[in-house]
């Protein structure tokens, strides 16, 4: 996650948990294609975190989530600057790359009042 001066980031992030999305959306997953548009939702009753970041395609299959050590950050940038952020498609790793590195997605949004990866997370460990 990389912050500019003027406030806009990007963030780069292999797409989490596609495994556990519908035939339809896995089959979509197929057909993805760099640079394509992607769109962001907030999902408040996921299961496992209460809430996660969901990714769209344009039409409409939810094709996985967000890493879940991005949520806090991610959704307050889509608070903050409502109607600023877009996701795309960055690259397609095909087989045999692990599962978990096959999507690579690029998130842009504004942060003013933000500083990003500052939450108790991202702290360390020891002093």
């Amino acid at each position: 996650l990389v912050k500019d001066t003027d406030g806009s980031f990007v963030c780069k992030f292999f797409l989490h948990g596609w495994r556990h999305v519908s035939e339809a959306a896995q089959a979509r997953l197929q057909s993805l294609a760099p640079g394509e548009r992607l769109y962001v939702a907030l999902e408040l009753t996921n299961p496992l975190s209460e809430m996660a970041v969901q990714i769209q395609t344009t039409d409409y299959h939810m094709i996985g989530w967000a890493p879940r050590y991005l949520v806090d950050d991610l959704a307050m940038a889509m608070a903050e600057s409502p109607g600023e952020y877009s996701a795309s498609v960055v690259r397609l790793n095909p087989q045999p790359v692990p599962s978990n590195q096959r999507v690579l997605i690029e998130m842009r949004s504004l942060w003013d009042k933000h500083e990003p990866m500052t939450g108790p997370q991202f702290q360390p460990w020891v002093d």
